[in-house]
This record gives structure tokens, sequence and C-alpha cells, in this order.
């Protein structure tokens, strides 16, 4: 799957060429320039989400089967992460019907019923950005919020493998929430990290690493 120079989502074989059997629903490709995540399943169905779409499920030909909601309304879904063989993940912005915007996900079984949810209380209308894997089975959180379930975590946040607030971190870095900044997870573990003046590496337990310098940068802005 990739994109044109015109904005549409096409497909491409494993050789390379266009596969022109493929059209993305009209209603959807006219959305596509606000996509966060585009998944695709085991199975070749897709799933597609964005800022003005709603968590939709095509199939392998780009039609809509269905719009994947549950008992709670996604609001800025951000990624797709697959669980076990035929379980998925839809991570963003929850509001459970009555209640205050949380963050966490929605979880769909193969039959896409709904199969769970799980948030995680953050103070005003936060945001999350940005979710990745840790290297330990849980999870990693960017956003604008500044605290998960009543603990001061501003700006980012770990989840342990069983999707519970992780204890263990905490960044040593005032993060800047204000705008949608991202992070990349380090190989040797932590994440890398910008503060508004200059990229710093966090180890697992959010303090900076002293041996990490951030490379000198040459030429035009």
């Amino acid at each position: 799957l990739g994109y044109s120079e015109e904005g549409h989502l096409l497909r491409y074989d494993a050789d390379g060429t266009h596969d022109p059997t493929f059209a993305l629903a009209e209603g959807i490709d006219d959305a596509i320039d606000s996509v966060t995540d585009v998944f695709e399943t085991e199975s070749g169905e897709i799933v597609i989400m964005g800022d003005g779409i709603d968590p939709t499920l095509l199939d392998n030909m780009g039609a809509v089967v269905q719009t994947l909601t549950g008992t709670d309304e996604i609001s800025a879904a951000v990624r797709v992460t697959e669980v076990g063989e035929d379980n998925l993940r839809i991570w963003g912005n929850l509001a459970p019907l009555g209640s205050a915007l949380n963050m966490g996900y929605l979880q769909f079984a193969d039959d896409w019923s709904g199969a769970g949810s799980q948030t995680h209380g953050t103070r005003g209308e936060a945001r999350v950005w940005q979710m990745e894997h840790t290297n330990d089975g849980g999870v990693w959180l960017r956003g604008d919020f500044t605290h998960v379930d009543g603990v001061a975590r501003r700006g980012m946040a770990k989840l342990a493998a069983d999707m519970s607030l992780s204890l263990n971190f905490e960044s040593a870095v005032d993060l800047p929430i204000d705008e949608m900044d991202r992070f990349a997870v380090h190989p040797a573990g932590g994440v890398l990290v910008h503060d508004g003046e200059k990229l710093r590496r966090l180890s697992e337990s959010g303090a900076i690493d002293g041996s990490f310098a951030e490379p000198a940068y040459t030429g035009q802005s």
C-alpha cells in the first residue's frame, strides 16, 4: 500500500506493479490527507483511520465492510496493533458514553465484534499522538497529557505488558506538550525525544543518557 502524488491510496503487487483492481471507497479517499494509520491484517483486510475518518474495516479491494465502533466513541485514533492471531487493538482517544475523554484502546475479535477496551484517565481534553511498542511487551505513549490515572506523567508514559501504567518510567526531561512532537524507540532500550532544544536519549526509567550527544547539523535549515 502507498500514496500517489494526487493523494490516493494505491496497492502494489510484490513486484512493484500497480494493482488497478484496488479502489478505495470514495468517502474515505476524499479524507486521505488526515489518515494516521493504515493496517493490513493477515487475511488481507484493511483497517484505516484518521482525524476525519472513523476507524473503518475495508475488504482487500478497498470497499467498506463496516465502521469499527463499540460502546466507546473513538476520537483521533492513531494506531492499530495486532494481538495474537485474530485480535486487533485500535489505539487513540476514547470517550466512553457519558464520561470524559481518556486514552487507550478498543479491541476487536476476529469476527469484528467488540472484545473489550482499556482506558487510562487523563486530565482535561488530553490526547495521545503516538504509540509504539516497548522492548518488553508494553507500549510507549506520547501526547499532550500531564497525568495518567492520577499519576504525574507529562507528555510521555509507559504502559507495562498488562497495559497498566508503568511506575518504573518517568521522563527526566520536561517534554513540550503544546505541539505534536514525536519520538523513536532506541534499539538498545529507551527512547529518543526532543525537549524543545535538543535531541535526548532517555533510559528505560526515563533518566537522561549523558553518553548520547546530538550530532552537529550543517547546511540550510
